[in-house]
């Protein structure tokens, strides 16, 4: 049998979280929702909310798409910047 290999040493050695509690689970899982995937969710509403207001605009279906890329973009950056971990 072997054993399992040893764990670095250093700082923040054996901290490993998938994400930061924002609410405990109601049914007692395991599923936590971090900050990105709620700022990410977020982005997504906020980009199909603009690209139905611009289809009924009548606003070519390109354009459309080239802005929905560009927030789609836009809100990745912003999502990773606010999840990241203050040190």
């Amino acid at each position: 049998m072997s054993s399992p290999a040893p764990r670095p040493a250093g700082r923040g050695a054996g901290f490993q979280r998938s994400g930061t509690r924002i609410a405990e689970p109601v049914t007692g899982g395991t599923r936590t929702l971090n900050w990105f995937n709620l700022a990410f969710i977020g982005w997504v509403i906020l980009i199909a909310a603009i690209a139905i207001a611009a289809y009924m605009l009548h606003a070519p279906v390109v354009w459309i798409a080239i802005g929905a890329l560009a927030l789609l973009g836009i809100g990745i950056i912003t999502s990773v910047s606010k999840s990241k971990p203050q040190i």
